[in-house]
């Protein structure tokens, strides 16, 4: 396939190709998602929204809106939700066989080379943390009631953590804990993430990124081959979560049928990045109200508090 023309505006992309085209990506830089997708929604253009949905509640609230009115469809791109292990992690959850949820933890260590480009635009409570609030959320089926999240203060760079640790508290009595940093030496893998889900009966892990290590002799070179995201299979084929994550959304177009993630579930991982990235700011812990757009921070509280 070839790409028939290239455009350094989306509006004059939009103008032009309305009539040719049924999907838009929006994969820029996080304070251009809500702009780009509320216009491409605008003329009822299906919408695949790179996480994080937008950079502001308001800016999430204007991109429903938006989708509320238009004949297009759109979906947030939380890629952990067709990776075939979270998938599985989320049955046996569901199912009742853990018992009740006791506790969650999450991580997710990636290579320097993320900080360098996404840390541009973003932060790692955006870029990184949010697909594991995601991931919690579905898991849980559950909203947290209070969060708290420290960094290290930028040791390696200016405008952002290097590092930072999560808790959320549900009201239920769960807690979730998020280990997150873009640090690793390049030499090192891109990536390391896995998540724990603690029962009353049991404990499911999903273990590591990629599943599979080779190290190699004399240089000592490790290789570690992606397995989940994006790997290439069967000649040149491209599988794994990302391609699922794409197939899922064609074919919920082709079908008119919702897809499995959309924007109220976008804005609900927003909501809760943005109350760990106050909490960090401020010191305190963030006691988020689902009931309303604003973030309320709390004073800290010995008793209760992480």
């Amino acid at each position: 396939m070839s790409v028939g023309r290239l455009y350094e505006d989306y509006s004059e992309m939009l103008e032009a190709e309305k009539n040719n085209i049924d999907i838009v990506s929006v994969a820029t830089p996080d304070e251009s998602h809500a702009e780009i997708a509320s216009a491409a929604l605008g003329i009822n253009k299906h919408v695949f929204l790179e996480k994080p949905m937008c950079r502001t509640l308001r800016e999430a609230d204007r991109i429903l809106e938006e989708a509320s009115r238009s004949r297009g469809m759109l979906m947030v791109d939380f890629i952990l939700r067709f990776d075939p292990r979270y998938v599985r992690a989320r049955e046996i959850a569901a199912s009742g066989e853990l018992g009740r949820i006791i506790a969650l933890h999450a991580r997710r260590h990636a290579s320097s080379e993320f900080a360098r480009t996404h840390g541009k635009f973003s932060n790692l409570f955006l870029s990184s943390a949010v697909h594991d609030i995601d991931a919690i959320l579905w898991m849980t089926s559950a909203k947290p009631v209070r969060v708290y999240a420290t960094g290290n203060g930028s040791l390696l760079n200016k405008k952002f953590d290097d590092a930072i640790l999560c808790i959320l508290e549900f009201d239920e009595g769960a807690i979730a804990s998020i280990d997150s940093n873009w640090v690793l030496p390049l030499r090192a893998p891109r990536l390391e993430s896995g998540l724990r889900i603690v029962g009353t009966k049991g404990v499911v892990d999903v273990a590591g990124d990629q599943g599979l290590t080779e190290v190699t002799a004399g240089a000592g070179v490790v290789v570690v081959p992606d397995l989940s995201l994006r790997p290439i299979v069967v000649g040149d084929t491209l599988e794994g979560a990302l391609k699922r994550a794409i197939d899922h959304f064609v074919t919920c177009v082709l079908e008119g049928k919702d897809p499995s993630v959309g924007p109220l579930e976008g804005r609900d991982a927003l909501k809760v990045a943005l109350a760990l990235e106050e909490s960090a700011r401020s010191h305190k812990p963030v006691r988020l109200d689902w009931q309303a757009s604003r973030l309320d921070v709390t004073s800290e509280r010995p008793s209760s508090g992480p």
